[in-house]
């Protein structure tokens, strides 16, 4: 099956390492467009620095030593400007971070930060698009004038996604996201996921098995650094690999 999707990221044999410690052991990774890509595994098994390293947000840490190749639409991230990469491969984090500030200004960060040189009623259809991508707009009902910190905390979340997707990414990446949210704000991103892979490339990375079962395309078992089970949804989760049944047993 993965020859008949188009991969857009290829991690080869990418090591991260502090001076005490292997995160990252030699991952080999395909990442497919328009998919929903999920990461699973253990607690400190190196996920979160796998989203990390994809566009070079470990470069703001001087204790990580980074090696290997990610090729990005057949580019090696390091020669892509950190700046335009992290345009282009947005992550979402697991804690809803918005900004005191406007909704509107709250989604219209990204772009003045950039510099981005908009006439305003281009900034308004560019922030009203993600917004409606997000999923988030009609909840609003147009006010886009009250504090980003004044919304529900799944809310929030969605307006972090609405950040990330008015920079027009490639790639979302998203980091634990529905950890923090209650049941009904969770299912809202179950259906936001499914539907954001119309348009963008997805990567996940859970420890909600529920979620990956509803919404994951692919699914990769990371364990000590290492990649020790990769598939489809279905095959993952009939996997015989003892890892994967281990793993699974305690998800669940």
């Amino acid at each position: 099956m993965e020859e008949k999707v188009e991969k857009i990221i290829e991690i080869k044999e990418l090591k991260v390492e502090t001076k005490n410690k292997v995160i990252l052991d030699g991952v080999d990774l395909n990442i497919f467009k328009n998919s929903v890509n999920t990461i699973v595994g253990p607690s400190g098994s190196g996920k979160s620095t796998l989203l990390r390293s994809l566009n070079r947000l470990l470069d703001m840490d001087p204790s990580m030593d980074v090696s290997g190749d990610v090729i990005f639409e057949k580019r090696n991230i390091v020669d892509i400007d950190p700046v335009e990469l992290r345009r282009e491969v947005g992550l979402v984090f697991q804690k809803p971070n918005p900004f005191p500030m406007s909704v509107y200004d709250n989604v219209a960060f990204g772009l003045r930060i950039q510099g981005k040189k908009l006439k305003k009623d281009e900034m308004d259809k560019m922030i009203n698009q993600a917004l409606e991508d997000a999923d988030l707009i009609e909840e609003l009902g147009g006010n886009l004038k009250q504090g980003g910190t004044s919304l529900s905390g799944g809310q929030q979340q969605r307006l972090c996604i609405a950040r990330a997707l008015v920079l027009r990414p490639k790639v979302l990446m998203f980091d634990e996201p529905t950890s923090a949210l209650d049941p009904i704000a969770k299912g809202k991103i179950v259906d936001l996921i499914r539907a954001l892979k119309q348009k963008y490339t997805v990567i996940l990375v859970t420890h909600d098995m529920n979620l990956t079962r509803k919404v994951s395309d692919y699914t990769n078992l990371i364990y000590e650094g290492k990649f020790v089970a990769k598939g489809t949804g279905s095959e993952f989760f009939e996997s015989e690999i003892e890892e994967v049944r281990d793993f699974l047993a305690e998800a669940d």
